[in-house]
């Protein structure tokens, strides 16, 4: 019997986007440091499905002997967005081999993964080794064939693999690098976005509830992930002294902190005992805990606020440009006085003391700080009722409820982020190593009530909204977010894909 011999599929030219660099991925495939995170044995004719982590290696071999079957592979934040193979016709002959990368289906048309070892490799013709070499006579009973494959570098394209599914044809998987967290203030709206993109990348997360009703909140928000990978630990005060002394510790141990628990609202009476000292003594407190009793924590991120850099002196003056530079000029005295001052202060003073903490104890993790301006975006409805919105998204459930006919109020902060973007930004600050030391101002840019109140009535056509009021301020600050595109990577939403994606999720809970 002839050897076959098809042309490749494809054949990439350099610089083109089906060109990969060798180099990395080679030191990537010969990287000696991975350890095996978890491994399946698939039983012949069945199937798994399961997720792979952005920078993972996965590798799938095929221990008795050559296999076929349908392999699929979902993005996890769309779906639609797919690459599948089915049986010889088209994996075997979509020529796939070392340094190629496999496509998402149309209309999508991004690479998805790529693949860094192949043990047909030996077996090659003028390109390489091919997977439809698996029925072809070249293929020795002896041999057990095997892909290494890995996603493509996390700068490239966010719609990265995150699912394999359906898969048949390997019954030995190998996960690489799943991270243990811990992330505290898990029920908060930041929060939750924070927790669903670390387990969409495979980690494994402890977080804090202050109660088991918000427990199982989280746990119906997010069913399909068990113990191993969503866990929770009850903290029903952060601000008491040694609150956090028994959250930090884990069996396997934490290696990064992210620490969102800070109070964000105006109902409460007492602006020292209710917004002051749970901000300050519950980030002072959990980096305490960690230096005492997590010692291998390797990064901590805190979410702070753009309320810590800005400068109500300054105000709309044109002239100045906001960056990570700056710090609130807010003083105790000042943040008595009424709620907006205290929540200034509230995330200034715990910042500050985050900062100091590191320079004077020197501990063995590194810190990184968040710091968004107002922050919209979807809910999870099975998180948040129409009264417990966090304080950006109310404008939008106002607007949609027809309480902005008469007039819309200007908004005190012109300057904006989606909740998805900062949630990202929390995990890129752990993941990168440039990132540590470092404040980072995560904004989208400026926009205006009045913006919102424009794009609203064209997806909600019955909707009625004043057409006069809510206009962008006659001058406004600058703004430099640089540092969160160039270290982080953060590609930033639009306002109008945020209240896309949002209106529905406010629909869902009655708006």
């Amino acid at each position: 019997m002839a050897t076959r011999n098809p042309p490749p599929a494809y054949q990439a030219t350099k610089g083109s986007p089906l060109d990969v660099d060798e180099d990395f991925y080679s030191r990537i495939a010969s990287s000696q440091s991975r350890e095996v995170v978890d491994t399946f044995d698939i039983p012949i004719r069945s199937g798994k499905a399961f997720h792979v982590r952005k920078g993972d290696v996965c590798r799938i071999s095929t221990k008795y002997g050559p296999q076929v079957g349908d392999l699929n592979i979902w993005a996890n934040d769309n779906p639609r967005e797919r690459f599948w193979a089915s049986r010889t016709r088209q994996l075997h002959r979509s020529h796939v081999t070392t340094f190629d990368r496999l496509w998402s289906c149309l209309p999508y048309l991004r690479p998805m993964c790529t693949i860094i070892g192949d043990t047909l490799t030996g077996y090659s013709d003028d390109v390489g080794g091919r997977v439809h070499d698996y029925s072809d006579e070249r293929l020795g009973a002896e041999l057990m064939p095997s892909l290494d494959v890995i996603q493509i570098q996390p700068d490239f394209h966010e719609h990265i693999l995150k699912y394999f599914q359906d898969l048949v044809t390997a019954p030995i998987l190998n996960f690489y690098n799943m991270t243990r967290v811990l992330l505290t203030g898990g029920s908060g709206f930041i929060a939750v976005h924070v927790l669903e993109t670390l387990l969409e990348q495979g980690h494994s997360v402890v977080t804090t509830v202050r109660s088991e009703t918000k427990a199982q909140m989280l746990q119906d928000t997010f069913p399909n992930y068990g113990k191993d990978r969503l866990d929770f630990v009850y903290v029903a005060d952060i601000a008491q002294e040694g609150a956090f002394d028994e959250a930090v510790k884990s069996d396997p141990p934490f290696e990064w902190v992210f620490h969102t628990a800070s109070p964000f609202h105006y109902n409460f009476t007492d602006t020292k005992k209710d917004f002051l000292d749970p901000a300050i003594l519950g980030t002072t407190g959990i980096l305490k805990a960690i230096k005492t009793s997590a010692p291998s924590v390797k990064r901590v991120v805190i979410t702070s606020s753009f309320a810590a850099i800005v400068s109500p002196e300054i105000g709309n003056n044109p002239d100045h440009t906001y960056s990570e530079k700056n710090w609130s000029p807010v003083t105790l005295e000042k943040a008595m006085e009424d709620p907006t001052k205290g929540y200034r202060g509230s995330k200034t003073f715990a910042e500050k003391a985050a900062w100091d903490f590191v320079e004077k104890e020197q501990p063995s993790f590194q810190l990184s700080t968040i710091n968004p301006p107002m922050v919209f975006g979807p809910i999870h409805p099975k998180m948040q009722t129409l009264d417990t919105l966090n304080t950006s998204n109310i404008r939008i459930r106002d607007m949609m409820l027809g309480q902005m006919q008469d007039e819309v109020p200007a908004s005190p902060v012109s300057i904006w982020v989606d909740v998805r973007d900062v949630a990202l930004a929390h995990v890129r600050a752990a993941e990168r190593p440039e990132a540590a030391g470092k404040r980072f101002f995560v904004t989208a840019g400026y926009f205006s009530n009045r913006e919102i109140a424009d794009e609203i009535p064209k997806l909600l056509p019955d909707v009625n909204i004043a057409s006069q009021g809510g206009e962008f301020p006659d001058k406004c600050f600058q703004y430099d977010n640089s540092r969160s595109r160039d270290i982080l990577g953060i590609e930033y939403r639009s306002l109008k894909d945020m209240l896309k994606d949002t209106i529905p999720t406010l629909q869902a809970i009655g708006a």
